[in-house]
């Protein structure tokens, strides 16, 4: 070996011992900022929560490259720490680049000491698809910030409000994909991505607000895929819903209560981290009464956790131009057309 090429070896050693990635483990620092937001937050965009959350993980782990597909505003990828000039760079302008985003993630993961994470909107993840793939394949940790994530982003019409990406995503093997209900759950999505250095993480995020659904329990529950986020002893039915739909199905599950059917709600931000569990743990959230699966987004993947007579309330077909709540209501998303619906397909014998 060349003196010039020993030079290059002995500084990246010396680089990387000093930027040393650490598996994340949750500290004070985390607590407080969760009870934070139990205490002061009610509406969030998931994105905005992202943000917030990038910010008080950048001041607790140093090692953190960040950058946006021509999207930083929207994204919300850029914090008050960034910089994206000069020796100390920790903020990425790659233009409307996806793939090439992507690719280069790849290659600060490769190269060793930090983890990459760059946003664009969900729909756009179709350009970097072979470049995450890759991050799968390689086994690399790379954090891709993925906003606007269903017909709720509204105007911009059906070429940018995504359908089949989730699912597209979630079949790509050794891939997290995480879709956060809320602030906490945004934060928990976070924590997930910066504990797992074997695999990239995709965590979709929503472009409009979203209320506050944790305000108990203190541990990162999101780490199991699903949970409980409400439990009925008297349960004649279980929703599953992820993201932006929690909401909507915490408003359906009131209005069957008044008709006296009482109901367990669970939030999956993640199915490849659901079926990691064991067999036991499975059972016990997807349960023996009928299920209701809530996701603005194509069904496809749904199925496994479904029997003869469960519902999927899903968009199989292209968005509209519109408002996003006024998107909503056209697709059925309302809480008044799914308690309808539930109600007499389970439960109207008459």
């Amino acid at each position: 070996m060349r003196n010039g090429n020993k030079i290059k070896v002995k500084k990246k050693i010396a680089f990387l011992k000093q930027v040393k990635k650490d598996k994340y483990k949750r500290s004070d620092f985390a607590q407080r900022f969760i009870n934070n937001l139990k205490n002061n937050l009610k509406y969030e965009a998931s994105r905005k929560s992202s943000q917030n959350s990038i910010e008080i993980l950048f001041e607790n782990v140093g090692n953190l490259i960040g950058g946006s597909a021509d999207l930083t505003g929207s994204n919300l990828t850029k914090i008050k720490a960034s910089k994206s000039e000069g020796r100390k760079t920790n903020y990425l302008y790659y233009g409307a680049r996806e793939h090439l985003m992507a690719a280069a993630m790849n290659g600060i993961s490769l190269h060793g000491g930090f983890i990459p994470y760059g946003g664009t909107f969900l729909i756009f993840s179709d350009y970097c698809k072979n470049a995450i793939r890759l991050s799968a394949l390689m086994k690399q940790q790379v954090i891709y910030v993925m906003t606007h994530d269903s017909i709720g982003l509204g105007e911009d019409g059906p070429t940018h409000q995504p359908i089949e990406q989730l699912a597209g995503l979630r079949s790509i093997p050794n891939l997290l994909v995480l879709r956060p209900c809320d602030a906490v759950e945004t934060f928990e999505c976070w924590e997930i991505a910066l504990s797992s250095n074997r695999s990239p993480s995709i965590i979709a995020l929503s472009r409009q607000s979203l209320p506050l659904m944790r305000s108990k329990n203190k541990n990162n529950l999101s780490k199991k895929g699903a949970y409980f986020l409400s439990q009925d002893a008297n349960s004649e039915l279980t929703f599953i819903a992820t993201g932006s739909e929690v909401s909507l199905a915490q408003e359906v599950k009131t209005i069957l209560e008044k008709k006296g059917l009482n109901s367990n709600l669970v939030t999956m931000p993640s199915m490849e981290l659901f079926d990691m569990q064991n067999e036991s743990y499975k059972n016990k959230i997807l349960g023996s009464k009928p299920r209701v699966i809530i996701e603005a987004a194509s069904s496809f993947g749904w199925h496994k956790y479904m029997r003869e007579n469960d519902i999927v309330f899903s968009i199989d077909k292209f968005g509209e131009s519109g408002k996003g709540s006024e998107l909503f209501d056209f697709f059925g998303f309302n809480s008044k057309n799914i308690s309808n619906n539930i109600y007499s397909k389970l439960f109207n014998n008459g």
